[in-house]
């Protein structure tokens, strides 16, 4: 809730829209699940309190935004997300801003389109080999590159600091652990 907050503040301060959308998964695919949008739909009530608009083709709302902003996991379907071809539908004067997960992004076609001016300009806290960085990127004026630092508010490192006392706990009493990582 606090998070939508801060959104819903920052979206009416700088007249932005938010637009959002959920690619299929790899399980959806093979069941043959995609063709209904409501399957794909993201949480109606983030949605509402965003006052974003649902766009079920990825590759339809790319080619419209000025802005896009990856907050996605990392999955198999996520994988190079942002690849050449997709690259290549954003408008020339769009910005990409990753925070998500690096191989989200091709990173070497990142690099071409920007080198060409095919896209404005990336924002960049994660990358695809991290900690290497594409060399091509790192001579570019119009892209920022963060050393993965995107979470490194007090209160994220806090409640990260809090998710692992409660799985020592969880360990300690025998429970299955809260917030598992691996297998």
């Amino acid at each position: 809730e606090e998070i939508d907050n801060s959104l819903d503040n920052i979206m009416h301060d700088h007249v932005c829209q938010v637009y959002v959308t959920r690619p299929c998964t790899q399980q959806e695919k093979q069941n043959d699940l995609c063709r209904d949008a409501r399957k794909n739909e993201v949480d109606k009530t983030l949605s509402r309190n965003l006052n974003a608009n649902y766009w079920r083709d990825l590759d339809a709302m790319l080619a419209q935004m000025d802005m896009v902003v990856l907050t996605c996991p990392r999955t198999p379907e996520t994988y190079h997300l942002m690849s050449t071809e997709r690259l290549a539908r954003m408008k020339p004067n769009a910005f990409l801003i990753n925070t998500a997960r690096g191989d989200i992004i091709d990173e070497h076609a990142l690099a071409v389109a920007l080198e060409s001016g095919a896209l404005a300009g990336a924002g960049l806290d994660v990358f695809e080999r991290e900690p290497a960085v594409d060399a091509k990127l790192l001579g570019l004026k119009n892209v920022v590159l963060l050393p993965h630092m995107g979470s490194g508010t007090l209160e994220t490192r806090s409640a990260m600091g809090m998710k692992v006392v409660a799985n020592i706990e969880a360990h300690v009493h025998g429970e299955e652990l809260p917030d598992r990582v691996g297998a």
